[in-house]
């Protein structure tokens, strides 16, 4: 094979005067080649082993790519101050300059890519809404697109989950870059991280029940106890621009690569659509890969197995439907976008997504599926769903939801540590608290197709002025076991607007909707569909203390009385995309 040079700590300097630090791996071949740039804030020492589920540098540099990959501003050896998730819209001008700079290197031939995971899914489309000139083509996988749905809120309940796991394990290197320059000790730092570490072993137990989350009381000591605070500052609707994906900005091609079960699953499949719609120019070359996937490396991560559930070799990223790893994809697109070889990707269907319950990768001209049916199932007054609306459904479900007792995460999209599950996990348990209604269908005669969003509408009436409500669809198997298919949550508060809260009156109907997100799923024959409403599912979503304190300073609330309705005035319902 051949050599690659590794050079370490290469300097990049931004227009303001901050200088970031890159490690470079290049052919050792004289000449000049594109380049593949990935910026990130977890330390570019760390990306190489986690390469194998995302694209392999030395592989890159073996194939004729010069590969980078940077420390983002204020993360490890690279100068500046980090502001965790408020430091978002300066990555745009750093990624533009990085661009700009990786395009005058002397083996660089002025072709640029960008590709990476997560939050440097983030770096890469807050470069390319600046349209840097030498940028060519992006790979943003699991993108982080914005404080919208799925790191910052869904439909205004907080992501407590994700965000609290997430800010814990960034500020290690802050606090230390922190403490280091104002002269502390090296018992003192190695205070503070115990600190912290012991902060996230917390969270397998109780760490996400501290209270209030705007000022967590066993951070204060280290100054991070306003950690979360920013978050909390404004509506869930009321973020700047500059926090999230203006599609239409984009005018290179990108290839999207999303999980079924990864927390920004819907942002994935949300991007591709708008990007084929608005994009400029060739920003609507845009591609779409969803596997059964959770996030990067957690609870399986690109694996074949996501939480209770295996889904055959095929599935994972070392295969991906028998077409090569996940390096062998990211090089095919960058061979055509940014070496021009003619190897057909732009050709091919541009859809590509895991079908679960057949597992079995399918290829789409579209996404959603063009041709998708709606169907409802209405919620009856014996705890079913009948495709009609009939004197069967009339009714009412009450529950009584107690925030200092909320039904637990079991399992789904989620970024948290391994106790609470990821991705599949038998929802039984769930179904037997008195907090959780259970809605099951008839078994099923033939297969059902469901590709699309799923939204369930529901009639509700509460005795709190603010209040959530959790919808899960359910794949009942014919042994009993609940798979867990797709769920979302409403916060009654901003049920109309989520940039101004709108307060329920005791005892008075309301209709409200709740997103589902996606999914690509069959249900066999024997099987049914089940659908659960609650309040909560704790700690992905922060508790609903049923009143009209600021999320992020309740401490404590009533019991809210929930009552669900179902008949032909109120007709409680899910809506699925049936492909037949």
């Amino acid at each position: 094979m051949p050599s690659v040079l590794i050079e370490e700590d290469v300097p990049a300097r931004m227009q303001d005067g901050v200088t970031l630090y890159a490690d470079v791996y290049r052919p050792a071949e004289s000449g000049c080649y594109p380049v593949l740039l990935c910026r990130m804030p977890y330390g570019k020492q760390l990306y190489l082993p986690m390469s194998g589920a995302l694209l392999n540098p030395v592989r890159a540099a073996q194939a004729g790519y010069v590969v980078i990959i940077q420390d983002t501003r204020g993360r490890y050896t690279s100068e500046g101050q980090f502001t965790y998730l408020a430091q978002m819209p300066q990555e745009g001008p750093d990624g533009y300059d990085t661009v700009e700079w990786a395009a005058s290197l002397p083996y660089s031939n002025g072709n640029v890519g960008l590709f990476g995971i997560s939050y440097f899914g983030w770096t890469q489309w807050a470069a390319a809404m600046l349209r840097p000139p030498h940028l060519r083509a992006v790979v943003p996988m699991q993108a982080l697109v914005g404080l919208g749905e799925g790191i910052g809120q869904r439909r205004g309940a907080f992501e407590l989950g994700a965000n609290l796991a997430w800010h814990l394990f960034t500020s290690i290197d802050t606090t230390t870059r922190q403490l280091v320059a104002s002269g502390a000790s090296g018992l003192e730092i190695f205070g503070a991280i115990r600190t912290i570490v012991a902060a996230m072993d917390r969270l397998s137990e109780n760490g996400y029940t501290e209270l209030p989350l705007r000022d967590l009381p066993s951070l204060r000591e280290l100054g991070l106890n306003d950690l979360l605070r920013y978050l909390f500052q404004r509506a869930p609707g009321n973020w700047p621009a500059e926090y999230n994906l203006v599609p239409s900005a984009v005018e290179v091609p990108s290839l999207n690569i999303g999980g079924w079960f990864d927390i920004f699953a819907q942002g994935t499949l949300d991007t591709y659509t708008a990007l084929r719609s608005q994009g400029r120019g060739q920003g609507r070359q845009a591609h779409l890969l969803v596997g059964p996937w959770s996030h990067g490396n957690v609870g399986g991560g690109f694996g074949t197995t996501m939480g209770e559930m295996e889904f055959g070799l095929a599935a994972g990223g070392a295969l991906v439907g028998f077409k090569g790893d996940l390096t062998t994809i990211h090089l095919r697109w960058f061979d055509h976008w940014l070496k021009g070889i003619d190897n057909g990707v732009d050709k091919e269907a541009p859809v590509q997504v895991f079908l679960t319950g057949e597992n079995r990768w399918v290829e789409l001209p579209d996404w959603p599926p063009p041709g998708a049916d709606e169907q409802s199932l209405y919620f009856t007054a014996m705890a079913g769903l009948s495709a009609s609306l009939s004197p069967a459904v009339s009714g009412i479900s009450r529950y009584a939801y107690d925030p200092a007792d909320p039904a637990p995460t079991l399992g789904g999209n989620v970024l948290m540590p391994g106790v609470y599950g990821v991705a599949v996990k038998d929802q039984r348990p769930l179904s037997q608290r008195p907090d959780v209604l259970t809605f099951t269908g008839r078994a099923l005669s033939e297969p059902l197709k469901v590709m699309g969003r799923v939204v369930a509408t529901l009639w509700i009436s509460s005795s709190v002025p603010d209040t959530d409500f959790v919808v899960r669809l359910l794949d009942i198997h014919s042994n009993g076991y609940m798979q867990n298919v797709c769920d979302g949550i409403t916060r009654t508060r901003y049920r109309e607007s989520l940039t101004e809260a709108s307060w329920l009156e005791p005892g008075q109907i309301y209709e409200i909707t709740v997103d589902l997100w996606s999914v690509a799923h069959v249900f066999k024959p024997g099987h049914r569909i089940g659908i659960q409403v609650t309040s909560s599912s704790f700690p992905r979503w922060d508790r609903n203390w049923n009143t009209k304190d600021e999320p992020g300073a309740a401490i404590g609330g009533p019991v809210a009385q929930q009552t669900i309705w179902h008949d032909p005035e109120h007709p409680s319902h899910i809506t699925l995309p049936v492909v037949r």
